[in-house]
């Protein structure tokens, strides 16, 4: 499970990967098209993808999540959830777990895109629930 966010950059991981350096735009939840094309467009032949079975995960008024293949050998089980907390707010967590015989190769790839997104993903969500309450959260000084 991912538990730490990795200090390496979009760039350094493309480069590692013998991808184009510019392949990641500077946003994190952001990708350079372009680039992906100019990759996808130097390869030659057909792409033959396996079908790769999708699980999804679901608990009412809890959590929900998908495991798939990302690749062939690459298993990602990805899970969003909500926990009250005594105090009456909601904490949410949101995971990733990568399994699988590739997992210790290719895993820190993936690891670190994903956990690139998360920051800014996180505060979109926390800003979007907030500003649809009726009531506002509000702070106590202490």
């Amino acid at each position: 499970m991912i538990l730490q966010e990795l200090d390496v950059s979009a760039e350094s991981l493309a480069r590692r990967a013998g991808l184009p350096a510019n392949l990641f735009a500077s946003e994190p939840a952001m990708v350079d098209l372009e680039g992906w094309a100019a990759l996808w467009d130097a390869l030659d032949g057909e792409l033959d993808m396996p079908d790769l079975a999708l699980e999804l995960l679901y608990e009412d008024g809890r959590e929900f999540g998908w495991s798939d293949p990302m690749v062939p050998g690459l298993v990602d089980r990805h899970l969003y959830r909500v926990e009250a907390m005594p105090d009456g707010r909601t904490r949410f967590v949101q995971s990733d777990e990568l399994r699988g015989p590739l997992a210790p190769l290719l895993g820190w790839f993936f690891v670190a895109e994903m956990i690139a997104t998360y920051p800014q993903f996180n505060r979109a969500l926390k800003e979007r629930v907030e500003s649809s309450r009726a009531v506002q959260p509000t702070r106590v000084s202490s």
